[in-house]
């Protein structure tokens, strides 16, 4: 499993696997993408196609309203059955949004609302089904509510 940690802010993320040291975790996290691979590059699962999983932990517990996602620069490696899933542990996930069948996570960054009341500590994007080869991510933000 991948993770890499920001002390500093103390969100760490974490996925079902990466490719290598290359894709990441932490790069779909990074709010940029430059279309290379390393910092600013993608995260990319090792060869999963159905349910794997890519996941932030923030420091405290946060209600989100909308997450914004981007799949691979290539489109050919897209995540197209996913849901979004939240949870107190790390454990026990509830889902918070289901994306209609097929929702495709191309090259551009899709926003999708969501509707919950709750807080939550771990956001999981659970991928069901994707293309062959190597699908991941280059973008994940979470928009939270201000208290």
């Amino acid at each position: 499993m991948g993770s890499r940690n920001n002390i500093k802010l103390g969100f760490i993320a974490t996925a079902s696997s990466e490719l290598n040291n290359n894709y990441k975790t932490i790069n779909a996290f990074n709010c940029y993408y430059t279309g290379r691979r390393g910092t600013g590059g993608e995260w990319v699962s090792n060869n999963e196609t159905r349910n794997f999983w890519i996941q932030v932990k923030c420091p405290d517990l946060v209600r989100v309203w909308k997450i914004a996602l981007r799949g691979r620069g290539t489109n050919t490696q897209r995540i197209y059955i996913w849901q979004l899933e939240a949870s107190t542990d790390g454990e026990n996930f509830v889902t918070l949004r289901e994306a209609p069948t097929p929702t495709y996570l191309g090259n551009e960054v899709q926003q999708f609302e969501v509707d919950t009341v709750c807080k939550y500590n771990c956001y999981r994007l659970l991928c069901l089904e994707a293309e062959p080869s190597n699908p991941g991510l280059s973008y994940m933000q979470i928009f939270i509510y201000s208290d």
